[in-house]
């Protein structure tokens, strides 16, 4: 597995085979997905920690666990389907938001990074996916010590380049500038934006769908 062929989300114990030869790492959001970590939405709640929620809790708005099992199913299958390595890791019942794995940790070109979830009941999340990756023989980068970040505002735009979004409430300055410095440390351009918390995360607002188009 190449860097520059695939994009790895994250992995967890449970693949079979020798992962120790995997050549983990993503640098960009366009790359070749070749394992993905998941996380069956067996908790699924709608917690009132953001903007986004708030106000669909207000409108009246709830979520179902039964048609969220059935919506990740349907996704696994396909990810399969495509040749896609999907591994999972047990959802637990205090994790409500588990299920959105790619907020608790990044995986960079170098390694992984652990972040720092802004809300209290995702911070578990973290040493949970951590702790699957390096048992596998994921490289560990570091982590982030400063303010807070999720991986949600993150997007890798093409090799040497990402693009940081800070809303104030989800990610903050310093929590951006805290994972700024591991990417401008080695030789990545950093881009930072702002945007408002009613969209939540920056990966709502847009995404890549080429190295040259969003």
């Amino acid at each position: 597995m190449q860097k520059s062929q695939c994009k790895l989300s994250a992995a967890t114990g449970q693949a079979p085979g020798d992962w120790s030869a995997v050549d983990w790492g993503v640098n960009s959001g366009t790359g070749r997905l070749c394992d993905v970590l998941l996380c069956p939405p067996n908790f699924l709640s709608m917690v009132p920690c953001n903007a986004v929620t708030r106000n669909s809790i207000a409108s009246g708005l709830s979520s179902s666990v039964d048609l969220a099992q059935k919506q990740h199913e349907k996704l696994a299958e396909a990810l399969i389907q495509f040749g896609v390595r999907s591994h999972f890791v047990d959802p637990v019942a205090d994790l409500a938001d588990m299920t959105f794995t790619r907020d608790a940790v990044l995986m960079s070109p170098w390694g992984l990074i652990e972040l720092r979830p802004a809300v209290p009941h995702r911070s578990d999340e973290v040493a949970r996916v951590s702790a699957a990756l390096t048992a596998l023989g994921a490289p560990y980068l570091g982590r982030v010590d400063a303010g807070t970040i999720e991986g949600g505002d993150v997007c890798l735009l093409r090799e040497g380049v990402v693009l940081i979004g800070c809303s104030g409430e989800r990610t903050n300055d310093r929590g951006a500038r805290a994972l700024a410095s591991l990417f401008e440390d080695r030789g990545w351009e950093v881009i930072h934006t702002r945007f408002d918390p009613e969209h939540l995360h920056l990966d709502t607002i847009f995404t890549m769908v080429s190295d040259t188009c969003a």
